[in-house]
């Protein structure tokens, strides 16, 4: 395979949110005029990718998978201007702290071992994170149980009221993370009845059980056939 010059790795999110909502990452491996052999593990779990995150007065943490995994490299052929796609979770860092603490601007750049021994880093982008709308889900998105209840799709500790909480937000990507943790992601999914609400619920699908690592769960296999119309993160190449 040519070398990874043209390729490149991008980063988009939405660029204003509550910090009672979950917000997801949606990251693309982008081929230029030749053909690569790139990592396909786009995801946050296997640990070939990370997120930094800087704010204000010096804030500066680390969007990581905050469980060590031991997996296999797996590797996918890119054709020329083909592109990987795949969502990450923007909701703790790797200590399980919240990864957006208060209100104000943050920059994100994502970075990629896109073979061994290469890394590739994304342009910057800004994410403007206001004051939440409700109490008890901003609350429940500083809690340690929930962003790992939230993280691992399971229900973790005394995380139960905060992601009932969380479940009742405006946002789908929010109200279905919520809803993998608590076992009931049947509603939400079944709710959503426009293309980009199914595509919302694909990504929160993709971020939390992402292709590669849970193909086999059958939440993934069922959900993601619920919203089949929809334009989402796949975890393999997908055509530009």
């Amino acid at each position: 395979m040519p070398t990874l010059t043209e390729t490149r790795l991008e980063l988009h999110t939405d660029s204003t949110l509550p910090l009672d909502e979950c917000l997801i990452g949606i990251v693309t491996v982008q081929a230029g005029s030749q053909a690569v052999r790139v990592s396909a593990r786009l995801n946050l779990i296997e640990g070939d990718l990370t997120i930094t995150v800087t704010g204000t007065a010096g804030y500066s943490a680390r969007c990581a998978w905050p469980w060590p995994v031991d997996a296999q490299g797996r590797a996918t052929d890119l054709a020329p201007g083909q592109r990987l796609v795949g969502a990450v979770p923007l909701v703790g860092t790797d200590s399980g702290t919240p990864l957006f603490p208060s209100t104000g601007a943050y920059t994100l750049v994502a970075e990629y071992d896109v073979v061994p021994g290469e890394r590739l880093t994304s342009t910057a982008i800004t994410v403007h994170r206001t004051p939440g709308q409700d109490a008890a889900r901003t609350a429940a998105l500083r809690d340690r149980d929930v962003i790992q209840s939230l993280l691992s799709a399971s229900l973790l500790g005394g995380a139960a009221a905060g992601l009932h909480a969380i479940a009742d937000g405006t946002q789908v990507t929010s109200r279905m993370l919520a809803a993998l943790a608590l076992d009931q992601a049947e509603p939400v999914a079944a709710a959503a009845i426009s293309d980009q609400a199914e595509a919302d619920v694909a990504a929160a699908i993709e971020a939390v059980l992402p292709a590669g690592v849970a193909d086999a769960d059958p939440r993934r296999v069922a959900l993601h056939a619920r919203v089949s119309r929809a334009t989402s993160p796949t975890g393999s190449p997908s055509l530009p």
